[in-house]
């Protein structure tokens, strides 16, 4: 089974990267969204559509690296969309920052 994700547009609040940068945090977010449902929902990875989805706040550590940022936006979106659902480290993707 494949599960393919597509974001359209990422839209980055209170970010200030690259677009260099902004193209690799949306790069991590497919995989990484694309990872979560495959692993954990695979009854969502019949084919659903979600014309937008909004992240948790998140706290970022400076400097964070767009391979984290991305994971990170991902797991809170996954959390969205599957309420109770936690990240790997059990901390709840869709309540408080971590």
């Amino acid at each position: 089974m494949n599960v393919n994700v597509h974001i359209e547009r990422l839209v980055l609040e209170g970010l200030d990267v690259s677009s260099h940068d902004g193209a690799a945090i949306g790069a991590a977010a497919q995989r990484e969204l694309a990872r979560l449902i495959w692993t954990r929902a695979p009854s969502l990875s019949r084919g659903f559509s979600v014309p937008s989805a909004r992240s948790a706040p998140l706290a970022l550590r400076a400097h964070a690296g767009g391979e984290i940022v991305g994971k990170r936006i991902a797991q809170s979106i996954y959390g969205e969309l599957s309420p109770g659902s936690e990240t790997e480290s059990g901390a709840s993707v869709g309540g408080e920052p971590t």
